[in-house]
């Protein structure tokens, strides 16, 4: 069985989970390959691969609704129609808030892709001391309507960003992917 594992990781978080899936799916007897989907190819995959993937994986951050280089998978998705499809969404946003995680996943996911896509998120972390200008920017735009929300109002997720604004959090844990572990390996 041959796995293609597309890593869409930017701060590394989601990469780790894209590690531990492979390292996973090797330990079960796959034949796993990961990708980066910077300048993904379907033509490339399937030369690396050696022909088409039996499972393609997404690992990805969510950077306010947009799933970073989601096309690389929908490509994928269009291009291996026999393969099992799985998406795992990374964030700060806890996995609990399925109702926003579910928008997420719709609003990325062309309809075909979504309904034979099997959706995943786990918690990542956020790296203050490596984002960029322009992700920056927007979380100092975050950061301010979350403290103008009154306290009451606020869904634990923000109330705890707020308290570690500013320094490096990480969530990443394997803990965190048990259930998409479970649903590929039984």
């Amino acid at each position: 069985m041959k796995a293609l594992i597309l890593n869409a990781s930017i701060y590394g978080h989601s990469g780790r989970y894209a590690e531990m899936i492979a390292s996973a799916l090797t330990d079960a007897g796959w034949d796993v390959h990961t990708l980066t989907t910077k300048g993904f190819t379907v033509e490339t995959a399937t030369t690396t691969l050696g022909g088409e993937p039996d499972l393609v994986v997404y690992a990805g951050g969510n950077y306010a609704g947009k799933l970073h280089d989601i096309k690389a998978f929908v490509n994928a998705a269009h291009a291996f129609t026999n393969a099992r499809l799985v998406l795992l969404s990374v964030a700060w946003a806890d996995p609990s808030r399925t109702e926003d995680v579910d928008k997420v996943h719709r609003a990325n996911l062309p309809s075909d892709v979504y309904e034979r896509t099997e959706r995943f998120h786990a918690r990542g972390g956020l790296a203050h001391s490596k984002v960029s200008f322009a992700h920056k920017a927007a979380l100092t735009g975050v950061h301010a309507f979350m403290k103008a929300t009154p306290a009451s109002k606020r869904h634990a997720n923000d109330q705890e960003m707020l308290d570690t604004w500013g320094t490096d959090t990480d969530f990443v844990k394997r803990d965190n992917i048990e259930p998409l572990l479970k649903a590929l390996l039984g």
